[in-house]
């Protein structure tokens, strides 16, 4: 299982850019890296509730892939922790992977980590870094530009 963590400076207070971390409606539109789609199945932002979504990275039954996450940690304006697997028939995509976002000030903003442990061996670590700096580029789109939820 490997992990990798991407961080990312973003023109917002914490304050804004936490609901965006807990809203599904703004998590389907930021977590999808360029060039891929998502489809919100379920999000209830509380600690033990469900965070269901699909991405398409490509055409056809193996460019979609189903997660399903639990809100295990919601700190607000400081932390979100996700933990889950992707829906699938092979073990090693669905082992159990932990997405861990902290959030801290900094001059004129806050500093976002994203820690992913547990990543499937079947996804790189380079790849999961690069879905993981586009992901956190939408996001700072989403926020900076006041679209945030």
């Amino acid at each position: 299982m490997g992990e990798s963590t991407t961080t990312r400076f973003i023109k917002a207070p914490r304050s804004r850019v936490y609901p965006a971390l807990v809203d599904g409606q703004a998590i389907a539109a930021w977590l999808c890296p360029e060039g891929a789609t998502s489809r919100l199945h379920e999000c209830v932002p509380e600690v033990g509730g469900h965070l269901r979504m699909e991405i398409t990275h490509a055409p056809g039954p193996d460019g979609t892939r189903l997660f399903d996450l639990v809100f295990a940690e919601l700190r607000p304006d400081e932390a979100v922790v996700w933990r889950g697997s992707f829906v699938s028939d092979d073990p090693v995509m669905g082992s159990e992977m932990q997405l861990t976002f902290t959030l801290r000030d900094e001059a004129d903003g806050t500093r976002i980590t994203l820690r992913h442990e547990g990543l499937p061996e079947t996804i790189s670590v380079e790849d999961n870094e690069r879905g993981s700096e586009s992901s956190l580029n939408n996001l700072a789109r989403l926020v900076e530009g006041g679209g945030g939820p």
